[in-house]
């Protein structure tokens, strides 16, 4: 459909360069040069028609047939570009002679990453360059998915990866790699800050959920933490974490900790501000129509890639074995290790005396 609409619109503009080329002033002067002569001369015939010719298309639509052109040819090729890389990454696992299980969950681990955070092609690219440099997959990804929660860009994957690889099989490697990478060391609570904390009445999943909205940068845990103690709503404390029209969020109807961390998922997820993703119904912030349309089409999008690449979906729920399907009819059953820790809290080490 979209190559059909490139042909139609190229045949649209050829078309108006054509006539516009005929029906331009500079149409109305022919010359003549006498072949037949050695001297060379030039005539120069000019005619008045009376009349002067109209663009047959006004100017303002000719421009919105162009940009409408160059959007449509940029996404076909950026779709290209999409597909070209997930098939030689696929192709690069396959040629690694993991063991089949191994493949299936390296496949699995990049299509969901891709798909559940819309890589873009040049993210496609680049992390595509890391697996081809030798940096290990599924820690890449693991890193990937990291910092999309934080306001650092693409090409810091590699300098976090170096900083804490050597540490990358403790539990939060990449949040110890990340404050290294930055040095950001006074916004780490200690035992004794969390039970304050806890005594006036804030959570832990709510010191946890302040400390994910740290990473985007506009608001350290320890400040918004103490604004919470101040009196003031979680709508405004993170209101300048989760838009870039906080008002949106200060006006919005009272949310919590969960409801606010929820909506940054998608947020993150959908390359979206929060204005954007949400409604206001009633008493209560909801996802908008669009939002949940873009995800019910994420999950069609995944499952698509996963058939393609013979790869089954693996099974979000926590056992002890699973059984993988793949798009050929054959199946295998295999053990995985526990789930990794999904909340944290930053505190630093006692001190030994």
């Amino acid at each position: 459909m979209k190559k059909k609409r490139i042909v139609t619109l190229c045949c649209i503009m050829i078309l108006i360069t054509g006539i516009t080329a005929l029906c331009s002033e500079n149409a109305q002067k022919l010359f003549f040069e006498d072949y037949t002569d050695v001297t060379e001369f030039e005539t120069e015939i000019d005619f008045d028609f009376g009349f002067e010719f109209e663009p047959l298309i006004p100017e303002e639509i000719m421009t919105e047939i162009q940009v409408e052109l160059e959007e449509v040819v940029q996404e076909v090729f950026s779709m290209e570009s999409v597909e070209n890389t997930f098939a030689d990454v696929c192709m690069m696992i396959e040629e690694n002679d993991f063991e089949l299980v191994d493949e299936m969950h390296l496949k699995n681990d990049f299509i969901a990453t891709a798909v559940n955070y819309s890589m873009s092609p040049t993210e496609l690219r680049y992390v595509k360059n890391l697996f081809e440099e030798g940096y290990d997959m599924e820690k890449v990804l693991a890193v990937y998915e990291f910092i999309r929660w934080t306001d650092c860009d693409i090409e810091s994957i590699a300098g976090i990866y170096d900083a804490g690889i050597e540490n990358c099989d403790e539990e939060n490697w990449i949040y110890e790699a990340y404050d290294k990478f930055f040095d950001r060391t006074d916004d780490i609570l200690s035992v004794e800050d969390v039970a304050y904390y806890v005594e006036n009445g804030i959570t832990v999943e709510e010191i946890v959920g302040v400390y994910e909205l740290s990473f985007a940068g506009a608001k350290s845990t320890k400040q918004m933490l103490s604004e919470r103690l101040s009196g003031e709503s979680w709508n405004e404390i993170t209101a300048s974490s989760l838009s870039k029209t906080p008002e949106v969020v200060i006006n919005a109807p009272e949310m919590t900790m969960a409801e606010i961390m929820g909506f940054r998922n998608i947020s993150v997820r959908q390359r979206k501000d929060f204005a954007e993703i949400t409604d206001v119904q009633g008493d209560r912030v909801e996802l908008n129509e669009e939002a949940r349309s873009a995800e019910s089409s994420r999950i069609l999008e995944k499952d698509r890639l996963m058939v393609e690449y013979d790869v089954a979906p693996i099974a979000d729920e926590a056992s002890e074995r699973r059984t993988v399907k793949y798009a050929n009819g054959k199946t295998q059953v295999f053990s995985v290790d526990e789930e990794r820790e999904e909340y944290l809290i930053p505190i630093e080490e006692p001190e030994v005396e």
